[in-house]
């Protein structure tokens, strides 16, 4: 399958992890360290695919427990809506009706 890595955003520039969530929100599936990985290293974010670096998204992955789940083998967003308070797409923002309230509130 090939991959539009245009889908995912400009992962070079993010950390590991925020660009793990991104390919996690986009993709709506659960995936593993090593799919997470391969789509770093495709973007360039990652210079290659090394156990070193397989051990380095999984420990990203590991230090944000907020962030991440692990179900069976694969790595999933905790919010079952892929909507993360830290990486908030202005558009997304925009509309949320509780978002919206504190808005109104201020």
């Amino acid at each position: 399958m090939a991959e539009n890595m245009a889908t995912y955003g400009d992962l070079k520039s993010l950390t590991i992890p925020e660009g793990s969530a991104q390919i996690l929100r986009v993709r709506r599936e659960a995936l593993s360290a090593r799919e997470l990985l391969r789509v770093l290293v495709k973007a360039g974010k990652i210079q290659e695919d090394t156990p070193n670096a397989h051990i380095g998204v999984l420990g990203a992955l590991k230090r944000h427990p907020e962030l991440f789940r692990r179900v069976g083998k694969a790595w999933t967003l905790v919010d079952s809506n892929g909507h993360l308070p830290l990486l908030e797409v202005p558009a997304i923002a925009r509309t949320d009706p509780e978002l919206e309230v504190i808005r109104d509130s201020e």
